[in-house]
């Protein structure tokens, strides 16, 4: 029983970490998206084979990009990153349609330590542009250092009730999450504008 009472503490301040993190990629997206580093992927507005092969082919145009000094971050001051450092944030879907094996090549790594460098979220909003209209993140391609998360304290404790003959436990996990405004990144969406 008490492996269940700590295995319950544990899922809970996981996903409530959780949340935060998706949180703050969904809205580092909506930040990007408005300072005009959303790129969509012309004439496709839903997810087929031809919306995958482009999203593929910009994956591998920005793994390049990003490894030259440009201002693709929100800061606008001059940075790069190397394709190694690189991340993109998809969805489930996307995920399966995707080309592991392609990908890997254009970050220049093994199938098995591209798919590190995949990270899925269940699911994105709507992203706004800076033309006023919504569209549909497929991924968000970025330096590593994008999310900065720093634990401060993670520790449990327990409480004896006497009265009611009882130990309540509880979990405290407090930390610092942010994103970095240096970091370059790009959104790509679908061509799926909604106002």
């Amino acid at each position: 029983l008490l492996n269940h009472v700590v295995d319950s503490l544990a899922s809970s301040v996981d996903y409530a970490e959780y949340q935060d993190m998706k949180g703050l990629v969904q809205s580092l997206m909506n930040d990007y998206a408005t300072a005009n580093l959303l790129r969509t992927i012309p004439g496709e507005s839903t997810l087929n084979q031809s919306a995958v092969k482009q999203l593929a082919k910009y994956v591998k145009i920005y793994a390049e990009k990003f490894a030259f000094p440009s201002t693709r971050n929100l800061a606008g001051v001059l940075n790069w990153c190397k394709k190694s450092d690189l991340v993109i944030f998809t969805t489930p879907e996307v995920k399966a349609e995707l080309d592991v094996e392609l990908l890997a090549t254009a970050f220049n790594m093994d199938k098995a330590d591209f798919n590190l460098r995949v990270i899925t979220i269940e699911s994105f909003e709507k992203v706004a542009y800076s033309d006023g209209n919504k569209y549909t993140p497929l991924a968000f391609i970025c330096d590593r250092d994008i999310i900065q998360v720093y634990d401060t304290i993670n520790t449990t404790s327990t409480f004896y009730n006497g009265e009611r003959l009882t130990t309540n436990y509880f979990a405290h996990k407090h930390g610092i999450m942010a994103g970095c405004k240096f970091a370059n990144g790009v959104v790509i969406s679908l061509d799926d504008p909604t106002t």
